[in-house]
């Protein structure tokens, strides 16, 4: 139970990839979460289901990342019904895959909207809530195509390396509060 006492919001985690996954590993690790999706809805009750199913305490919320509201709602349900923020994991992302001028203006925005805009405003609203928990842990999960270009990625890859910038950004401007800051960045996964 190396978890236990610990509270994580994990945006993005919808059952079949990354956030339900960690989700679920947090919560066999005695963590309570708060999970979080915007569509699949019936895939976030999955996930809610597999983790009540082996013992664990879970709360979701429905709601946009790149909306304010969402993140105040995850931090309010976090709060209310285990009491404090330690963890957030921001697996939650949106993009097109074409050429990289082929986007409408609507298409980029909103991409750089949840995968760039998401993970800042998680960090927004819930580091204060870590600050008074005594510090915490942010995991934004990345991808090698940040750093490697693949075609028709352009917007997936933008997003996600400003993503490692405001990950630096956060640790070194947070670290002495106790928060850690660090960006997984796996390849191809599959998901279930």
């Amino acid at each position: 139970m190396r978890l236990e006492g610990k509270v994580a919001i994990v945006a993005g985690a919808a059952w079949g990839g990354i956030g339900a996954a960690t989700a679920y590993r947090f919560a066999c690790e005695g963590a309570k979460v708060v999970v979080n999706t915007r569509q699949r809805v019936e895939k976030l009750e999955e996930t809610v289901a597999r983790i009540k199913k082996a013992g664990g305490e879970v709360f979701s919320v429905v709601g946009d990342v790149s909306d304010k509201e969402t993140w105040v709602a995850l931090v309010d349900v976090a709060l209310d019904n285990f009491g404090k923020v330690t963890t957030l994991v921001h697996n939650a992302s949106h993009s097109y895959t074409k050429p990289a001028i082929e986007f409408t203006q609507e298409e980029w925005n909103e991409g750089l909207a949840v995968t760039l805009g998401g993970p800042w405003l998680g960090a927004k609203y819930c580091i204060p809530k870590m600050i008074e928990a005594g510090g915490g842990s942010i995991v934004y999960i990345s991808t090698v195509n940040a750093t490697i270009t693949n075609p028709h990625f352009g917007l997936y890859g933008a997003a996600k390396g400003g993503l490692n910038a405001l990950t630096r950004s956060v640790a070194l401007d947070y670290g002495k509060y106790g928060i850690r800051a660090n960006a997984v960045a796996p390849g191809q996964i599959v998901g279930e």
